[in-house]
């Protein structure tokens, strides 16, 4: 398992409230993790590929840089990267943009996307529990 993600639920498909004076119905980690898996499953199968313009920008008190890409997202959900535009620090430009721009696509993989997929193969998952507020509106 390559780490542990703890589930704080808060999702409302699968968190039903009754009333105030009944109890909570909270689903298991398994339960959300499944629910997650479906999602995903159903979000992958209707992806029909699209494109989009990507600005990345890092500012620090030594650095500046600028990246502008335009990504291509296949049907089946692979991700292609074109450099637009860059400019600012070259370091930053090669060793962090560039970097996540490589390993984005050789996730976005097919053949390799179960590998980083948040499953139960790759992650051991745990209830944190719920917690309650009150939001309190102040006019």
């Amino acid at each position: 398992m390559k780490t542990a993600i703890l589930l704080l639920v808060f999702s409302a498909s699968l968190l039903r409230v009754q009333a105030a004076s009944e109890a909570v119905v909270i689903p298991s980690a398994s339960d959300v993790v499944a629910h997650l898996m479906e999602r995903d499953a159903e979000r992958q199968a209707a992806l029909s590929g699209y494109m989009a313009t990507r600005q990345y920008t890092l500012d620090n008190r030594s650095r500046h840089a600028s990246m502008v890409v335009h990504l291509t997202v296949d049907p089946d959900g692979y991700k292609r990267f074109a450099i637009v535009d860059e400019s600012g620090s070259s370091t930053v430009r090669k060793h962090v943009f560039h970097k996540i721009l490589e390993e984005e696509s050789v996730a976005s993989n097919p053949k390799l996307r179960s590998q980083s997929q948040i499953s139960p193969e790759n992650y051991s998952f745990e209830s944190a529990g719920l917690r309650w507020s009150t939001i309190v509106a102040l006019m």
